[in-house]
């Protein structure tokens, strides 16, 4: 891990048309706030990893410490 970010989460855009039609019609932008002020950690790594065996046993430590020091759940696939 080189650092380590903590920030708040803004509200993102959603452009109408395209794959977005469902959500909007052309020409039209919507703007999402749902996660607007959540707290967000961003951890930032130098690129050593060489195999998928090798970041997936990062990620599994990276998800075990961070649920053992309490900062995240760890439900990566839940986004948080």
């Amino acid at each position: 891990i080189t650092r380590i970010q903590l920030e708040q989460d803004t509200g993102r855009t959603l452009e109408g048309g395209g794959s977005k039609a469902h959500l909007a019609p052309e020409g039209v932008t919507l703007v999402d706030l749902n996660r607007a002020g959540v707290g967000v950690m961003e951890i930032v790594s130098e690129p050593d990893i060489e195999t998928p065996e090798q970041a997936g046993a990062y990620v599994e430590t990276l998800q075990s410490l961070l649920r053992h020091i309490g900062t995240s759940d760890g439900n990566m696939e839940e986004g948080s």
